[in-house]
């Protein structure tokens, strides 16, 4: 069932049976398309804005289910005053939720497929200027078409770079939309997003296990949102985060005996830096902070830090059980390496008993 078929159909004699519904009753309206009988119930521009900045607060708020499914309602059904500006954000943001938070589309289709379908739908209004319904919708398609543009074009290479799974046959595709997307940035000095491009350009070049391009990536990416972000923002710990599962991954792919423990001790720290930062902007239990979590915990097994260790899992646990279906499996792998980590904690503790109790005995 799709979301503008579950609308509750009302009788209009009936009282409103609270605030909420009598509120909605004020703000929708009923019209009948010419060449039909049967009147559709739609939302009008207020509700339709309402709802919108609604589905923007629960992304914020990490209730990208919900968000989703408000965002799949305001595409079915476009009041009169919705400009093509609107209907392009409204794209831009669902299809967000797709590849980047794991909702699952309505109707069970693919994730990456279903993101790549609104981001090119997107990009054929924003290129056909014949969609560009009105005056006002002019004027804001000619100040803000290159911003969308390049929000367009990252999420194109961002969707191909998530769901790549080892291909690297689509590599230069990728790297085309994104260089394309860095471009519109630079061009209108926007570096908080360049950096988030720039750092989609650095995970590739990872993926393609070119490590100094990387890393060259990434600290640019850094520095350019470091010029217009403060340190207790979201992005900037995506970007620490990028750098700690970089150095991770060095450490991992080296042979065992060239591992340098540099890179895993700048792996904690970055990873750190995401975590405080997240915690800082959303709370202890946000689902941004996950990445970063889950190559905290790598992090401090690796360098035996057991009690660093069981307290990360303890946080991400949490994070993962309230994501639902999307992170169940993660939760439970999660629960048991919390299992596995606690009782080698015990079992170390109840070595060191014995051992303090004979140095108790020597100082008596």
């Amino acid at each position: 069932m799709r979301a503008s078929d579950s609308i509750k159909r009302t009788n209009p004699n009936r009282r409103p049976s609270n605030l909420a519904e009598s509120q909605d009753s004020q703000l929708s309206t009923s019209r009948t398309p010419i060449g039909t009988s049967n009147p559709i119930w739609k939302y009008d521009k207020e509700r339709w804005d309402c709802k919108y900045q609604v589905a923007l607060f629960g992304k914020e708020a990490g209730l990208y289910k919900e968000s989703a499914q408000l965002l799949v309602a305001l595409l079915e059904s476009l009041p009169e005053g919705v400009t093509t500006a609107e209907r392009v954000d409204v794209m831009l943001l669902l299809q967000e939720m797709y590849w980047r938070h794991k909702v699952a589309p309505p109707n069970g289709e693919d994730k990456g497929k279903e993101a790549k379908r609104l981001l090119e739908l997107a990009l054929g209004l924003l290129l056909d200027k014949k969609s560009w319904w009105n005056l006002k919708d002019r004027l804001q398609m000619d100040n803000s078409s290159t911003d969308r543009l390049g929000k367009v074009y990252n999420g194109l290479g961002l969707v191909d770079l998530i769901f790549r799974n080892g291909d690297d046959s689509n590599d230069d595709h990728i790297k085309k939309n994104l260089q394309t997307a860095l471009d519109l940035r630079l061009r209108l000095n926007s570096y908080a997003d360049a950096g988030e491009t720039l750092n989609a350009l650095g995970t590739l070049a990872q993926k393609m296990k070119d490590y100094t391009q990387a890393e060259h990536h990434f600290i640019r990416s850094l520095e350019l949102r470091q010029k217009v972000l403060s340190e207790n923002n979201a992005n900037m710990a995506q970007s620490y985060t990028s750098m700690g599962t970089l150095n991770l991954e060095i450490y991992q792919e080296a042979q065992r005996g060239r591992r340098d423990k540099e890179n895993l001790h700048k792996a904690k720290q970055f990873f750190t830096k995401a975590k405080c930062v997240y915690v800082a902007v959303y709370g202890p239990e946000h689902p941004r902070a996950e990445m970063a979590l889950i190559g905290l915990a790598k992090v401090q097994e690796k360098l035996k830090d057991l009690e660093g260790c069981k307290e990360t899992l303890e946080m991400l646990a949490p994070i993962q059980l309230k994501r639902g279906a999307s992170s169940s499996e993660a939760y439970f792998q999660t629960r048991d390496k919390l299992n596995v980590v606690t009782a080698a904690l015990e079992s170390k503790n109840q070595e060191q008993i014995p051992s303090d109790n004979r140095t108790m005995a020597l100082s008596s």
